[in-house]
């Protein structure tokens, strides 16, 4: 009971408005520098891709034998039932001398999070691989790996699948059962249409808040975000058979990695963790060779693998798909998830307004809002929670990007 009033007195008196944009975090990057990358931030995906192809054009000019995916093929044409303009571009820099070692950076997986991965990916282009020592490391940028989401500002795909709960070697993934989900599906998944105001916004907040009278956060934090594949309507579904972009991905990074003995996969996300902070994440990496390989890349940086209540496992992970295809196919492998954060939502009070914004985003997908300033006001709450506006936070996050990829990548070069 007193969880439950502190929550809700929380709610009274914090400083975060429902439905309103938090500010910015006071940061201090390198001014001059760091404002001069705004620019790699645009605000649709149709901009967004417009920069990547740009930017890839003018490096395919510069760094022959670069290669870029081609829109005319139609080979990275996403199939949509409802839009014929979603796609999947590609920029692949290959060794220069002795194919040893390729660096993957993929964006957009869960969509709407592919604004600041294609921000990232502009920057690399920019500023980082013309100078970057290619004799033996090729780099392959894929961007938008979920266009309808990056598209249409949804972490899910068309079918409503959550991306990075539908990877995997095995198609027994769906047959996964989430037990902990089960119990939480009512209020994860309320099937009226979306109220969005500040009482709704506390009943929620007392909803949780009698579940964590019973379990840890920790514990609703892992049944909410490990995936469940038992509710195609339902937040964190991760489909009940692989999505198409799996099978393109898959034949394309066969193609590009053959000649590689050891690749490095970086996806990048936004939303989860401190606001303004580089979070990295790997999942289920047990193979011992992996595990030394990663900690000699990102030695110095902290690597968040479990132990903590801040850390959750998801069934379905891009990243561990990676590592599993590339160590059949016997290849070293160093997968990481980059995650940017943006809400600090880590805690107590901002994990449960990050989980409120799922489910009313969610909601609103399936049955709407009750007025349409509340659909609006949805709209934008879920948008800042994975692309925030503040232009310090995309300073802060790009300069950080800058100090420590270029560090990651030459260490990965490095192994023997």
């Amino acid at each position: 009971m007193v969880l439950k009033w502190f929550l809700l007195l929380a709610i009274v008196s914090g400083s975060n408005s429902w439905g309103m944009e938090l500010a910015g975090a006071c940061f201090a990057p390198e001014s001059v520098t760091a404002r001069s990358r705004l620019h790699y931030f645009h605000n649709t995906y149709d901009e967004c891709r417009a920069q990547f192809q740009a930017s890839a054009k003018r490096l395919t000019a510069k760094l022959p034998p670069a290669e870029r995916g081609a829109v005319q093929t139609g080979k990275w044409k996403i199939p949509s039932a409802t839009d014929q303009n979603l796609f999947t571009d590609w920029l692949f820099l290959p060794a220069r001398k002795e194919p040893k070692h390729l660096i993957v950076v993929t964006s957009g997986t869960h969509g709407v999070e592919g604004f600041m991965g294609s921000a990232v990916q502009v920057y690399m282009m920019e500023e980082l691989l013309a100078g970057f020592d290619r004799d033996t490391t090729g780099v392959l940028l894929v961007h938008a790996i979920n266009p309808y989401g990056f598209k249409y500002k949804r972490r899910v795909t068309e079918n409503n699948v959550d991306f990075n709960r539908n990877w995997d070697t095995d198609p027994a993934l769906f047959k996964f059962k989430n037990s902990g989900y089960a119990k939480l599906a009512p209020l994860l998944n309320p099937t009226y249409p979306v109220r969005y105001d500040y009482i709704s916004g506390i009943g929620f907040f007392a909803d949780v808040a009698n579940v964590l009278l019973h379990e840890k956060l920790a514990v609703v934090r892992t049944a909410t975000l490990q995936g469940q594949y038992e509710y195609p309507k339902g937040i964190y579904y991760g489909g009940k058979e692989f999505e198409p972009h799996k099978d393109l991905y898959e034949q394309f990074m066969n193609e590009k990695a053959a000649p590689y003995g050891a690749v490095m996969h970086l996806d990048l996300h936004t939303g989860y963790g401190n606001k303004g902070q580089l979070h990295l994440f790997p999942t289920g990496v047990t193979d011992p060779a992996t595990r030394t390989a990663m900690f000699k890349v990102f030695e110095g940086y902290p690597i968040d693998e479990g132990g903590s209540d801040d850390f959750y496992a998801n069934q379905g992970d891009f990243t561990v798909y990676t590592m599993k295809r590339m160590l059949e196919l016997g290849k070293k492998v160093v997968p990481m998830t980059l995650e940017y954060g943006t809400t600090d939502n880590l805690g107590t009070i901002g994990g449960v307004e990050s989980l409120r914004l799922s489910v009313v985003e969610n909601q609103l997908h399936f049955y709407g809002a009750t007025t349409p300033v509340r659909a609006r006001n949805v709209r934008e709450a879920f948008l800042a929670q994975y692309y925030p506006q503040s232009e310090m936070w995309r300073m802060k996050t790009l300069s950080d990007t800058a100090k420590w990829l270029p560090i990651f990548m030459s260490r990965f070069s490095a192994l023997k």
